[in-house]
């Protein structure tokens, strides 16, 4: 299996989550269209088992997506390394504003893939 670039105009995000002797830990990589890196993130977790430190992982590339405004301009592909089932929808919050007045984000896994697009509702 080898990496492969994101649709034009998309951000995608790789993450991980590992349990390795009782120990826990996460990363990821946001990457642009072209390949280039534009957020590194790594370090240990709470979690029990690997499924869990995985969706750990997603959270913390969901917090960087939003907080450095790339969910403003730039849908999201999230590729994971497991076959996490998850199907969440997630509000988001824009300069203060409440989610009714802006968006959310919809995800869904689809092989081993998850696809997080912006929209109104």
């Amino acid at each position: 299996m080898s990496w492969r670039f994101p649709p034009r105009g998309w951000l995608k995000f790789n993450v991980c989550g590992v349990v390795f002797e009782a120990k826990a830990g996460g990363g990821g990589v946001l990457r642009d269209e072209d390949g280039v890196a534009r957020a590194l993130f790594s370090g240990p977790s709470e979690a029990k088992d690997a499924k869990l430190a995985e969706l750990k992982s997603i959270g913390v590339a969901l917090e960087l997506y939003e907080g450095m405004g790339w969910a403003t301009c730039c849908p999201l592909l999230i590729e994971v390394g497991s076959n996490v089932g998850l199907s969440i929808r997630i509000p988001l919050k824009h300069s203060g504003e409440s989610v009714e007045e802006n968006g959310s984000i919809g995800l869904c896994l689809i092989s081993c893939s998850i696809f997080a697009t912006m929209y109104s509702v």
